[in-house]
C-alpha cells in the first residue's frame, strides 16, 4: 500500500499547470503573458521556479498579473491573486508563492517589496488581488543599495 501511496503523489507532484495559466497581463485573467516578451523574459527563472514551487494541497490556487512599462522595457510590479475563495489553503498557497518569488528575483539580483493590497473578504469573488510585489529599480543585475 505504501508504494501506491507515493506513486500517486508522485504523480499528482509532476502535474503542474503550464505558464499561460498562471501568469497574465490583465486583472481579469483573461490573457495570459508572453513570458518569452523582452521585458519578462530576465524574470524566466523566476516565473518557472513560481509553476513548480509548492502549493497549498498543490492546488496551484495563486496566479500573477504582470505590469510591464515600455520605456524603459522592464517588469515593473506582480499583482498576485488567489484564484480561489478559500479562508484556508488560498492564503496559505499566496504566502508560499510571495516567499518564494522573493527569493527567486533576488537571485536574480533585483530588489522589491510587497504591499498587503486586500484582507480576506468573503464577498469579493476570486480572483482578487491580494499582494503586490513593485519591482525597486528595473531588472535582473540593478540592485540598489539598501537603505540604512
Amino acid at each position: 500500500m505504501g508504494g501506491g501511496v507515493v506513486r500517486t503523489f508522485s504523480r499528482l507532484m509532476r502535474r503542474r499547470k503550464p505558464s499561460r495559466e498562471l501568469f497574465f497581463t490583465d486583472d481579469g485573467l483573461a490573457h495570459p503573458a508572453d513570458l518569452a516578451a523582452p521585458r519578462l523574459a530576465p524574470f524566466a527563472r523566476a516565473f518557472e521556479s513560481r509553476r513548480w514551487g509548492p502549493s497549498s494541497y498543490n492546488g496551484q490556487t495563486t496566479r500573477a498579473v504582470l505590469r510591464t512599462d515600455e520605456q524603459p522595457p522592464r517588469l515593473r510590479e506582480v499583482a498576485f491573486c488567489a484564484a480561489t475563495g478559500s479562508r484556508f489553503y488560498a492564503p496559505v498557497a499566496l504566502g508560499i508563492w510571495c516567499a518564494n518569488w522573493e527569493l527567486g528575483v533576488g537571485a536574480l539580483g533585483v530588489d522589491g517589496g510587497f504591499d498587503c493590497v486586500t484582507g480576506p473578504d468573503p464577498d469579493v469573488t476570486p480572483p482578487h488581488l491580494d499582494v503586490l510585489w513593485c519591482n525597486s529599480r528595473g531588472g535582473p543585475g540593478t540592485r540598489r543599495a539598501r537603505q540604512p
